[in-house]
């Protein structure tokens, strides 16, 4: 069975590295583009470079980062984000959490570090800087890249869909499930659902689909690439 993976451009492949250890056939069809958006000089320094802490949770946060001379600490998700950003930052210290919701709570449990600045996109599943200004603590949030739909993606995952050449699709956050959705809408690809098999990265994600007749719905333990990936293996491989 051929999975399709829904990630931006240069997101897919270690996933489908890992996938195909276990015979797993992949093929890819982003969904989304992600462009950087550059910070400029004067929020830069006004926001970032005078934080005392950093949030980051994603990899397209770090390209918009310069010099960090007032910096502590910086918070982040996942393992890899971490030591990617420990290599470029050596001198300050990295926390990692594997979910923003565990990242979270490391925060508002240390939170006496003074400032906080949450370095995102315009798309984000949990606003860090909201829900810490409701606890009380001092938080900015500066837009570093954005994430937009991925317009020719439409003929490319129309016509998976019609040949039959997909049965099993992955989606890793709401953006790319609502963009999948939209297309199956105004397509008229409903009737190829039937036999789909849908994986996502957590449960806010299924909601999107909530109207589709999807075969099958399978929703990772945790909201992990990590547990996602393993739970594809599990149910793929069922005969």
């Amino acid at each position: 069975m051929t999975l399709l993976l829904t990630r931006p451009h240069g997101d897919n492949e270690k996933v489908s590295t890992f996938l195909s250890h276990y015979g797993i056939e992949t093929l890819t069809c982003p969904l989304l583009n992600v462009f950087s958006k550059p910070i400029a000089d004067e929020d830069y320094q006004k926001y970032i470079a005078s934080a005392d802490c950093l949030i980051i949770t994603s990899k397209n946060a770090i390209k918009s980062l310069k010099e960090l001379p007032c910096v502590r600490a910086i918070f982040v998700v996942g393992d890899r984000l971490a030591e990617k950003i420990v290599r470029i930052y050596p001198g300050i210290s990295v926390h990692v959490a594997q979910t923003a919701l565990s990242l979270l709570e490391i925060i508002l449990a240390s939170s006496k570090q003074g400032r906080y600045v949450f370095v995102s996109g315009n798309k984000v599943t949990l606003d860090f800087s909201t829900h810490l200004k409701r606890k009380g603590v001092q938080c900015s949030r500066v837009i570093a890249y954005q994430t937009l739909p991925r317009e020719d993606a439409n003929q490319d995952l129309i016509n998976m869909i019609q040949s039959g050449s997909i049965r099993s699709v992955a989606f890793f956050s709401k953006y790319s499930a609502q963009t999948y959705v939209r297309i199956i809408e105004r397509q008229n690809l409903r009737k190829y659902c039937h036999s789909h098999k849908l994986f996502m990265l957590s449960k806010n994600i299924s909601e999107v689909f909530k109207n589709l007749p999807v075969h099958e719905f399978h929703i990772a333990p945790q909201p992990t690439i990590k547990s996602l990936c393993s739970m594809m293996v599990e149910v793929l491989q069922k005969k």
